[in-house]
């Protein structure tokens, strides 16, 4: 049985960086300008924030979002919920590598609250102590903010007179881990922890944590923190992009780990809306679900809101991206195709010749 995630601050050793602490394995340095690159997808710490606009802002209001997905998207995609007991784990470890991002379902807190698309809670993720104290702290810097819809777009403002979404935020990004280390170190227990159960050893190369990542990297982007007082939410949403926005944005994102800080009795669930799945939020527990499926398109079916809050609540939101392009994706892809086209034509070619040279035997003039 493996171990429980321990909430103890251990080094990384699988050698992931985290701010600019750590390197990676695998990784490709970029040039001054890729590395300055302000990362702020949500748009927190926009200086000019228009009155309208932006790709979340956007979407349709919760009363009029369509109940039903795309026919053709749900035939080629159908929901499953869980029916009983997980008895085949080998067969969802291929779906979660093939479609999603692998999961260690080895560990004992990691459970299936849906199939498909996979939703988990991850119980004792991170220990309640460490949770209040990270309250606290967020709470000490002064820097909780009305929190923003992004403009899906890392180059457009966000909007911050929004109904969608009317919590406090706060983006723990480099400058703030120097400002407060304390915080700084919480937000890599966090990431740990997530890469961890993720498996991220078998995804190949990372980029710096809230950095843009290279095309096809992975990488963590800069936590971020959430309050929600009485009656605050976000609606319906989804935490992918649309394909052209991530084409221009050049990532993608992969998966979320929404981390409850606290316990809330009333308000505040996280529902899926398409799923009939909702999780009451625990302190110390993590809710980890995939917003796109591999090649980086959208999963619509993880549509989902934070609820009116009765009780205070706190999260922290991260998530993991993917640098994208689609050109270049669709190349690669081609490639692969072409490199085993080409083994198939050469085995072909060899059988053939085979066939040939047994069929002449004990032939003569």
């Amino acid at each position: 049985m493996m171990r429980l995630i321990s909430n103890k601050r251990e080094s990384f050793t699988h050698g992931v960086q985290i701010g600019k602490r750590r390197g990676v394995p695998g990784f490709a340095e970029r040039s001054d300008t890729q590395t300055s690159v302000a990362w702020d997808p949500e748009g927190i710490y926009k200086d000019t924030v228009p009155q309208k606009g932006g790709y979340f802002s956007s979407m349709k209001p919760v009363e009029t979002v369509d109940e039903e997905l795309d026919p053709v998207f749900l035939k080629q995609n159908p929901i499953k919920p869980l029916k009983g007991k997980l008895t085949n784990t080998m067969k969802l470890k291929k779906i979660l590598l093939d479609r999603y991002m692998p999961v260690n379902l080895d560990l004992p807190n990691v459970q299936l609250l849906h199939l498909d698309p996979p939703i988990f809670l991850v119980e004792n993720f991170w220990s309640k102590a460490k949770c209040k104290e990270l309250i606290e702290e967020l709470r000490a810097t002064g820097r909780m903010a009305q929190s923003t819809v992004g403009a899906g777009n890392l180059y457009s403002s966000s909007v911050k007179d929004s109904n969608r979404r009317t919590s406090s935020s706060v983006l723990i990004d480099d400058q703030l881990q120097e400002e407060f280390p304390r915080i700084g170190s919480f937000a890599e227990e966090i990431q740990q922890n997530a890469f961890e159960i993720i498996q991220g050893n078998s995804l190949g190369q990372w980029g710096r944590s809230g950095k843009q990542p290279l095309f096809q990297q992975y990488c963590f982007e800069a936590l971020q923190a959430a309050e929600y007082q009485q009656g605050q939410h976000f609606l319906e949403h989804e935490d992918a992009f649309p394909v052209s926005v991530a084409e221009e944005n050049k990532f993608q994102r992969h998966a979320t780990v929404l981390l409850y800080l606290n316990d809330v009795e009333q308000g505040g669930e996280t529902t899926f809306s398409h799923l009939n799945i909702s999780v009451k939020p625990r302190g110390g527990s993590a809710l980890i679900f995939f917003p796109s499926f591999s090649d980086g398109t959208p999963d619509h079916r993880t549509l989902h809101i934070a609820t009116d809050a009765e009780d205070v609540k706190w999260v922290t939101q991260q998530w993991i991206s993917r640098g994208f392009n689609s050109r270049l994706a669709s190349q690669k892809q081609l490639a692969e195709e072409g490199k085993v086209d080409a083994v198939l034509s050469r085995r072909k070619a060899k059988g053939a010749k085979k066939k040939a040279k047994g069929s002449g035997k004990g032939f003569s003039m």
